[in-house]
């Protein structure tokens, strides 16, 4: 037992491996209690009835907040086509697009007649 711990090597790997250890923990303190803010999603509506309208003015309009944040959890941005909110989520740092179907407005008509 005495030859393990007066081997310097030993005793290197030791504090080596506390203080990997500790700074591994400090680098993970700050992302322990983040809050979701200003995330940028696109939203592209396709369809031309009420309800496409309706669901885009209720996204663009929220501005739903984490608990503790000062801010919104999402910042939408509205495309009108696919291709340029495609082109925003490549370059310009969108996270998600919300595409709305042209065909929602009728769908929705269709399963409440049924």
């Amino acid at each position: 037992m005495k030859r393990i711990l007066k081997n310097k090597f030993f005793a290197f790997a030791v504090l080596a491996t506390l203080l990997v250890t500790l700074i591994m923990t400090l680098a993970q303190l700050p992302t322990a209690k983040s809050t979701i803010q200003n995330v940028p999603v696109g939203i592209v509506n396709q369809d031309q009835g009420l309800i496409g309208k309706s669901l885009t003015n209720k996204a663009m309009h929220n501005k739903t907040k984490a608990a503790h944040a000062d801010h919104p959890m999402f910042k939408w941005y509205e495309y009108k086509t696919v291709k340029a909110a495609n082109h925003a989520l490549s370059f310009n740092g969108n996270y998600a697009t919300v595409i709305i179907p042209k065909d929602l407005s009728q769908s929705v008509q269709t399963v409440g007649q049924t």
